[in-house]
């Protein structure tokens, strides 16, 4: 906020998510302006509604020309951030409407007790290696969750839609339940034997790479080729047959 006040450019893309369901209903693009940006250079910033553009890197031409601010909304199509370089600073209030608040400022505060379903986060590309490695169970769910249902305060929240996208091509329509009791079993069996079940790695490269169209064969290449093993169908829990990467076995 300083730097759009002081027309310096900000390199990350600022993506506004609140309780409007602007996806539905045309964004106002007018009324925020006047509302939050009257005070602001219109030629050191770009506003756009995210329903307008196809994905977050259509708008690279700005990059460094202008700050880029993204309007979007609960439940967006996971599509508008496919692939993208852009680093993402995602400002998230499910619970407040938009037009409620008299300034910027306000707008995005960060106060747990006057906004305390409010958060901050950063959306970029990831080394899935640097989550599988820390063998810490939290860090690698919370990786897999937070781009598809935000945790907060013991609610969960739609943020961008289509968390079956993770799953492998033959399990594609999965439910998404259904997945995240299957990543917590495989992230248990990765921290307790170090197995890299296929489906978990799969899930992992997707979310940390944004490559979330990238096929089986992509991907295990990818995991082959970093590895240096392959993986190898394996009996796990439950008489379950799994295909896993053994990362016991890895070569020195």
């Amino acid at each position: 906020m300083e730097n759009l006040e002081n027309s310096v450019i900000n390199n990350e893309i600022l993506l506004i998510v609140s309780k409007n369901s602007f996806g539905h209903s045309k964004f106002n693009k007018e009324r925020f302006i006047q509302n939050f940006l009257d005070k602001i250079d219109s030629n050191s910033y770009h506003l756009v509604d995210i329903v307008d553009i196809e994905n977050i890197e259509k708008l690279k031409d700005y990059k460094d020309k202008k700050s880029i601010i993204v309007i979007g909304y609960i439940g967006m199509p996971i599509d508008k951030i496919v692939c993208t370089d852009f680093k993402i600073l995602l400002f998230f209030s499910p619970v407040q409407n938009i037009f409620q608040f008299k300034n910027m400022q306000e707008l995005v505060e960060i106060n747990e007790i006057k906004y305390p379903y409010r958060y901050i986060k950063v959306i970029n590309k990831k080394d899935p290696f640097n989550i599988i490695n820390s063998y810490d169970y939290i860090l690698i769910l919370e990786c897999l969750n937070y781009l598809f249902h935000p945790y907060i305060f013991n609610k969960y929240f739609n943020l961008f839609s289509s968390f079956e996208i993770l799953t492998s091509d033959r399990h594609s329509h999965a439910l998404n339940i259904d997945m995240l009791n299957i990543f917590e079993k495989d992230i248990e069996l990765l921290i307790s034997e170090k197995k890299l079940t296929a489906r978990l790695a799969i899930a992992i490269y997707k979310v940390c790479t944004l490559r979330f169209y990238d096929n089986n064969t992509t991907v295990g290449t990818f995991f082959s080729k970093k590895l240096g093993i392959k993986s190898k169908t394996s009996k796990q829990y439950r008489s379950q047959i799994l295909k896993v990467y053994d990362l016991e076995k890895l070569p020195i």
